[in-house]
C-alpha cells in the first residue's frame, strides 16, 4: 500500500461526526447545544490548535454537528459542550456519533436532504457549503474533509437530478407557508 492510500485510510478511520438533531431531541434541547457563528469560529480555532486536523461545524435549527478527523469523537462532543456552556452528560443522552464509512454515509444523507425533517430539503445543502467555506477560511479543512464534502455535494446533485426527491416542498419554512396558505 502506498503512502497516499495509507493516509486516506487513516483519515477515513478517524473521520467522525458527533451531533444532535431533530430525530432524538426537541427544539428546546437542540437550542442548548446550538452554536452561534462566533461559537463555531471559536470551536474551529480550538480544533486547529489541538489534535483535530480537519473540522467542520454545521449548526442549524434542526441539528448541531461537528465533523472532524479525530481518534476520539468524545473530544468533538466536549468542544460542543464547552462552547455552549453545557454538560457533556446532557449532550451524551441526546447525541449520536458516526465513525469511518458510517460518518461518510451520514454526511451524504445530510447533503442530500435524506436526513431532514422535510425529505429532500434544499436548505441544508447551502448550509453545508457555507460551513465548509468557513472551515476552509479558518484553516480547518484538510484535503480529506474537502474531498468528502465535495463527494457529498456531487451525490446530492445526482440524487436531486435523477430522482423526484426534491420535486415538492423544499424546506421546513416553505412547508409551513404552504400549510398556512391551505388553512387560510
Amino acid at each position: 500500500m502506498d503512502v497516499a492510500n495509507t493516509t486516506y485510510n487513516n483519515s477515513l478511520n478517524s473521520f467522525c461526526i458527533v451531533g444532535i438533531n431533530f430525530r432524538k431531541s426537541d427544539m428546546n434541547v437542540r437550542g442548548k447545544f446550538s452554536l452561534s457563528t462566533n461559537q463555531a469560529l471559536v470551536l474551529l480555532n480550538q480544533a486547529a490548535a489541538g489534535k483535530t486536523p480537519g473540522c467542520l461545524v454545521l449548526s442549524t435549527c434542526n441539528r448541531t454537528e461537528v465533523y472532524g478527523i479525530s481518534n476520539d469523537p468524545q473530544e468533538l462532543a466536549e468542544m460542543i459542550c464547552t462552547n455552549t456552556n453545557s454538560a457533556v452528560e446532557d449532550f451524551s443522552k441526546q447525541s449520536y456519533t458516526y465513525r469511518g464509512i458510517d460518518a461518510i454515509e451520514h454526511l451524504f444523507k445530510v447533503a442530500s436532504g435524506l436526513d431532514s425533517q422535510i425529505i429532500g430539503d434544499y436548505e441544508i445543502l447551502s448550509q453545508l457549503k457555507h460551513s465548509a467555506k468557513i472551515a476552509k477560511e479558518q484553516g480547518c479543512f484538510n484535503s480529506f474533509m474537502e474531498r468528502a464534502v465535495n463527494y457529498a455535494l456531487q451525490v446530492s446533485k445526482e440524487i436531486k437530478t435523477k430522482t423526484k426527491l426534491s420535486s415538492g416542498t423544499v424546506s421546513v419554512s416553505y412547508a409551513a407557508i404552504e400549510i398556512i396558505k391551505e388553512k387560510i
